[in-house]
């Protein structure tokens, strides 16, 4: 059993206990889930049926890039995105005819469709090799799980595309009357994609205005290359020691070892610190303020010193300030000292592959603000199944200490 993850596996282990999970299915499968090939043949129409979800799913209290119709739309033919659908064989029929209509929208003559969905979102940058994002996940379905769909669509990705990590924030929070917590959405990634835990996201503005702190995961296309590579990196640098205690025990949870990490950089310096970074966000303004704005480096970006950037940075509207370093770089100590000056939190790494698929890992340092009401995690208050998830319960509490303001959602366990 686990509550936050497993060690990462291998590619034959997750194929089994995928075959496990689908053998379980609702047959056919076809009955009860429209793919996202079928999608890309009605790009407007899935689009459409996706805000329609998603507003019902959130009651209309959702604030992220699904609304640019025309440029979301050339993206589904070009496979950056993948809408997927799952139902009821009844609901899924409906779905499928409204698909073959090409509506912009959803009539609102028309029944409810009680269907869930989810998108696959192409999110490589130049230098990676093809990082996709399992997102704009929501669902009105009574009866059908979505774990099948899921499935369905990262094995056929995995199988036929070049994508090599595909991360999720999925929602963790606690239900309450009028929002619908996601412990069970978190259990399945846990327990049935089996993807990797790598800390916590809190960087979007959700329903009812809370800020929820969701599990950061990720999938990979060759998860035995990955935890390889994890096993033998050079090195990792982390100031603060706390941190580097977390960093520590993700290395745990996912790989059964806790490697050696500094808090020295070699020939470290306060001079030189010209580099180019590069500030990135939402392309809608008015959804500026429900998203995260997050800073990293970048050769092409402006150039100029860390605190000026950061101060920039500070000054744009957002949902929480982010910077990414690579941890893998001792001169970035002296980043990380600046960061912990201006009370911003290591919440998370990722892993980063490059075109040649080599691996790097990168850390997530966030700045809340402490006006926004958090929604933390169902199993804050929770014991883990082992000692090192119980130390990173011990993080996320800590975490909680110095983002969560006076007021916010309850934390007892999920209902």
């Amino acid at each position: 059993m686990a509550l936050l993850g497993k060690k990462i596996g291998t590619t034959i282990q997750r194929r089994q206990d995928w075959q496990t999970v689908q053998a379980a299915a609702p047959a056919p499968l076809q009955a009860h889930h429209i793919s996202g090939k079928e999608c890309r043949a009605h790009p407007y129409a899935a689009l459409a049926l996706r805000t329609y979800i998603l507003l019902k799913t959130y009651r209309n209290d959702y604030h992220t890039d699904v609304f640019d119709l025309d440029r979301l739309a050339e993206g589904i033919r070009k496979e950056e995105e993948r809408i997927f659908f799952w139902g009821d064989p009844e609901a899924v029929a409906i779905g499928r005819r409204f698909l073959t209509t090409n509506h912009r929208t959803v009539p609102d003559a028309m029944p409810e469709i009680q269907l869930g969905t989810a998108t696959i979102l192409n999110t490589s940058l130049p230098e990676e090799n093809s990082i996709a994002e399992l997102t704009r996940t929501g669902s009105i379905s009574q009866q059908i799980p979505s774990v099948h769909s899921n499935i369905e669509e990262l094995e056929s990705l995995f199988r036929t595309s070049g994508y090599q990590v595909i991360f999720s924030t999925p929602r963790n929070r606690t239900s309450t009357p009028e929002i619908r917590g996601g412990a069970a959405i978190q259990r399945q990634h846990v327990r049935a994609l089996n993807s990797a835990f790598w800390g916590w996201a809190p960087w979007y503005i959700m329903q009812g205005g809370f800020l929820e702190i969701l599990d950061y995961r990720e999938l990979y296309r060759e998860p035995e290359n990955i935890a390889q590579q994890l096993r033998v990196l050079p090195g990792l640098f982390v100031h603060h020691k706390t941190e580097a205690k977390f960093i520590a025990d993700l290395f745990a949870l996912n790989l059964g070892f806790s490697p050696p990490v500094s808090n020295t950089a070699e020939g470290e310096t306060t001079g030189h610190l010209q580099k180019g970074w590069r500030i990135g966000n939402v392309a809608s303004a008015d959804l500026m303020a429900f998203n995260p704005v997050f800073l990293c480096e970048d050769e092409t970006g402006e150039k100029g010193t860390f605190e000026k950037a950061i101060t920039h940075l500070e000054r744009m509207p957002g949902a929480c300030h982010l910077v990414e370093l690579n941890v893998c770089d001792s001169k970035n100590i002296r980043f990380q000292k600046i960061l912990q000056q201006r009370a911003f939190y290591l919440v998370c790494v990722r892993v980063h592959v490059a075109k040649n698929k080599k691996i790097k890992l990168i850390g997530a340092w966030a700045k809340q603000k402490k006006t926004t009401p958090v929604a933390p995690p169902y199993y804050l208050n929770m014991q883990g199944f082992s000692e090192v998830e119980n130390r990173l319960l011990g993080y996320l509490r800590n975490l909680m200490k110095v983002f969560r303001p006076k007021a916010t959602c309850s934390e007892t366990n999920p209902q």
